[in-house]
């Protein structure tokens, strides 16, 4: 895992290759939940993925929630979909695949 690390440290724009490909979904719309999710990531490695852009991932708060993007707790998961280690395991699955994990951090979105 490291290793990536280093690749991309020596490379600054490796995000911006050509071959990064990027697959963006919402959980449940796709596995039903975080755990589901994992069970994908050989067919998401076989597509030639390079990032998982997970939306609405974060617990939404009560209400109207903007279909989920406005934020109740950005170190919780929307409980319907999973937990935090459910994420945790699935990220180190998806670093096993090279993949890595991209999740909105939108605090436009949030009430103060």
């Amino acid at each position: 895992m490291a290793a990536l690390d280093e690749a991309r440290l020596a490379d600054p724009d490796w995000f911006v290759a050509p071959d990064m490909l990027g697959y963006s979904t919402y959980v449940d719309r796709f596995a039903g939940t975080v755990e589901g999710l994992i069970g994908h990531v050989d067919h998401l490695e076989s597509l030639g993925v390079r990032y998982l852009h997970l939306l609405a991932l974060l617990k939404a708060r009560e209400g109207d929630s903007d279909g989920g993007f406005a934020v109740a707790d950005y170190l919780s998961v929307e409980p319907r979909l999973g937990t935090m280690t459910d994420v945790e395991r699935l990220a180190a699955r998806l670093r096993e695949g090279r993949i890595s994990l991209c999740v909105d951090l939108a605090l436009n979105h949030t009430r103060g």
